[in-house]
């Protein structure tokens, strides 16, 4: 079995007033995280989380994770999507802590305009009633992003303002980022996969992808993109064949690892890709991930409400001998005071809560 190391992995997670989170502290992170709980406990809200502390820099991914969740900015105060209850009082804080006892903190403040807007509810002509109440408030029209790393002592500040739809962003430009990371989901999966398979052509990579797809699939020889940006595989029959009917667990394992061969020694956020797998589909899909993740170097976070997907994750890193201290399962639990809380499990744990079917809370 071999041991896979990865530079400044991280090892905890602490998150404040970040959409529905008022609170929550995640310990124990390992190379490859899986959450997992109930509908609207918050796991994608943590992935967003993850996905802002990799570029504390950047005002910008606070957009970017709206969009993903078809949350358009329409207007200038759709920046309280962001913001717990919508309440611009309660500031977003993030904080995560590496293997190396390394830091980063980002908090996320909203910049308001000068003006004060008063709406007033309407009469109701219906039954002529008066008009109920005015409401007076501060518009946000942007986002202050200010954040430090331990390691240099520094404060930095970013910020992005959207006035009337005009979009100004200001980077820091003292600040160097050293990570990278990029956020799939359902809707993200494919959308740029031709363009990283070209890349992945272009920078000679191919033979890498096509020794973790061979893994996948011993019957896989070649890889290649069309003149018509058609993706074909060629399993050694007489002509190649689209990747799209190769199966769904093909198709996404393809997607992830060309993902994670482009992110070499990064950070990777799925959320939910596993939707509407059969067994062998999560199967390969697992497989792959785990495969390209060690061939890579790639730390992996992602969530599933799928209690058969964990079930054949189980069953993947018995089977395959991969190392089981990789994996942290942690199941996020809204409790009825609207508080959330972390239960993490280790390898051998949930082995066995899955055999005795006992229930991971």
């Amino acid at each position: 079995m071999n041991i896979y190391y990865i530079e400044n992995m991280f090892k905890t997670i602490e998150i404040k007033n970040l959409r529905g989170i008022a609170e929550l502290k995640i310990n124990d992170l390992s190379k490859i995280n899986v959450f997992v709980g109930p509908n609207n406990c918050g796991k994608t809200t943590i992935l967003e989380s993850i996905f802002l502390l990799l570029g504390i820099s950047n005002p910008q991914i606070s957009l970017l994770i709206n969009n993903l969740r078809d949350l358009s900015h329409s207007e200038n105060n759709d920046f309280r999507f962001n913001f717990r209850d919508f309440n611009y009082e309660n500031i977003i804080s993030l904080k995560c802590r590496d293997d190396h006892d390394g830091e980063r903190y980002l908090k996320i403040t909203p910049i308001f305009s000068n003006q004060i807007i008063t709406k007033i509810e309407q009469k109701n002509y219906l039954t002529n009633e008066e008009p109920l109440s005015t409401n007076t408030f501060k518009e946000a029209i942007g986002l202050n992003f200010d954040f430090q790393k331990k390691n240099d002592q520094e404060n930095y500040h970013s910020e992005l303002k959207i006035d009337r739809l005009n979009m100004q962003v200001s980077i820091d430009g003292k600040y160097q980022e050293s990570l990278r990371g990029i956020f799939l989901n359902n809707k993200t999966l494919y959308s740029s996969l031709v363009e990283k398979i070209d890349q992945i052509q272009r920078t000679k990579k191919k033979q890498e992808l096509i020794e973790i797809l061979k893994k996948i699939d011993p019957k896989v020889v070649d890889i290649a993109l069309s003149h018509n940006n058609l993706i074909y595989v060629d399993i050694g029959i007489e002509q190649m064949i689209p990747v799209n009917l190769m199966g769904d667990g093909f198709k996404k394992s393809c997607a992830v690892i060309s993902h994670l061969l482009i992110l070499k020694d990064g950070f990777l956020i799925i959320d939910e890709i596993e939707n509407g797998l059969h067994y062998q589909a999560l199967y390969i899909l697992w497989k792959a991930i785990i495969e390209a993740s060690n061939k890579f170097n790639v730390q992996i976070f992602l969530s599933t409400h799928s209690y058969e997907a964990i079930k054949v994750l189980i069953q993947v890193i018995e089977k395959n001998k991969f190392d089981p201290n990789d994996l942290r399962l942690l199941s996020i639990q809204k409790l009825n005071n609207n508080e959330h809380k972390c239960y993490n499990y280790n390898f051998d744990e949930l082995e066995a809560h899955i055999n005795s079917n006992v229930e991971i809370r």
